[in-house]
């Protein structure tokens, strides 16, 4: 007998996936606009390496890779940038590079249309609904289809799996299979497999035969995650880096201790010449000494709470400053209207600078979770 399953209704979720939807198909459309679809790229004396990018760390990251490969003339390195912040700082370092939205010519929907006839059948198997089951074989499918049209029903708002992964991984799958395609590169170096675009890339690329390496851009959380990293190899900062991964179940000869090379500037001396010009392009009093708040890009109201607290703190030093340094993928605007809610229009904002000469000028560092830590 066909279990009918209880009624369910989101409307607020339906409204969310639906305007997420339109903005997402909106974005797509205006980055056709403004990319072409490059000519193929002859193939030269030299192995290709591609660097894809999606924040100005990882370009940060691959600069000092790409000096390195073109002094030894061994490989021909093309950047692939996926983001408007990697973009920005490609072209203030003056590099050439490709956009990954330039290969964004197959649309979602006919993937969406499979899942939602799979799911359409799912609605209607018995034997499915009947393998839903509990100690006592009494079906569970009355009970959990609530949740899995949360997840699944676009009816319902198409929840977090639909609507926010399961699309986007599917489109930037389908980018990166006509990237690597129309290109043919001998190797993928990502920074970042632990998203979602990083992660689809690198899975083409073993598919397509392509080798990649994963380029270690930040600091490394203890997570489990990184036993899921897919990449043929790792490149890491350094022996704890390496330890850490190790004890996450990533096998030892794919990991390569290799160092990094933007930390050389900790071993370069910052002129006071330039410390002042820092200064003097942020507001900021030489005379006065500097609480610098560095943040993390996961979650805005950790950010608030962080900056409530120094905030706070800080009224027990008048004489000191207060500057926050976003992280590079971060935008001004929920900062902006956070001081605005805390009412601290003396905090300083700041993003695009001189990393090492702001911690030079600064008399202490506060920071949840940072590589500037």
């Amino acid at each position: 007998m066909l279990i009918q399953p209880r009624p369910y209704t989101k409307p607020l979720g339906a409204a969310t996936a639906m305007l997420r939807a339109w903005g997402r198909g909106v974005r797509r459309r205006l980055r056709r606009l403004r990319t072409r679809l490059p000519p193929v790229l002859p193939k030269g004396r030299l192995q290709r390496a591609f660097f894809l990018c999606y924040t100005s760390r990882h370009v940060t990251a691959a600069l000092p890779v790409l000096a390195e490969l073109r002094r030894r003339e061994e490989w021909e390195a093309v950047l692939i940038a996926a983001s408007s912040d990697a973009e920005r700082a490609l072209k203030k370092a003056q590099e050439p590079y490709l956009s990954f939205w330039a290969y964004d010519s197959t649309p979602m929907g006919p993937t969406a249309k499979r899942l939602a006839t799979r799911w359409a059948v799912l609605q209607q198997d018995e034997t499915f609904h009947h393998c839903l089951t509990d100690e006592r074989g009494e079906s569970l499918w009355s009970l959990m289809y609530p949740k899995l049209a949360e997840l699944f029903d676009v009816r319902f708002g198409g929840g977090a799996l639909f609507a926010e992964r399961f699309l986007e991984a599917a489109w930037y799958t389908d980018i990166a299979r006509a990237l690597l395609a129309h290109l043919s590169p001998d190797l993928l170096v990502v920074m970042n497999e632990l998203n979602v675009l990083g992660r689809a890339t690198v899975l083409v690329a073993r598919s397509q035969g392509v080798p990649s390496l994963h380029l270690q851009h930040g600091i490394m959380a203890e997570w489990m995650l990184w036993r899921k990293l897919h990449a043929d190899h790792i490149a890491v900062w350094g022996e704890a880096d390496r330890r850490r991964l190790i004890l996450a179940g990533v096998p030892s000869e794919r990991i390569t201790v290799t160092g990094n090379p933007h930390f050389d500037r900790l071993t370069q001396r910052i002129s006071p010449e330039t410390v002042r010009a820092l200064l003097a392009s942020l507001g900021l009093q030489a005379d006065r000494p500097i609480i610098l708040v560095t943040t993390q890009h996961d979650s805005l109201e950790a950010s608030r709470r962080q900056l409530s607290a120094v905030i706070q703190a800080a009224t027990a030093f008048p004489e000191h400053q207060i500057v926050v340094k976003l992280h590079p993928a971060e935008r001004f605007e929920p900062y902006r209207r956070m001081l605005r809610e805390l009412r601290a229009p003396h905090v300083h904002l700041t993003r695009d600078v001189d990393l090492f000469a702001l911690l030079e000028a600064s008399a202490v560092l506060i920071t949840r979770f940072s590589t500037t830590g």
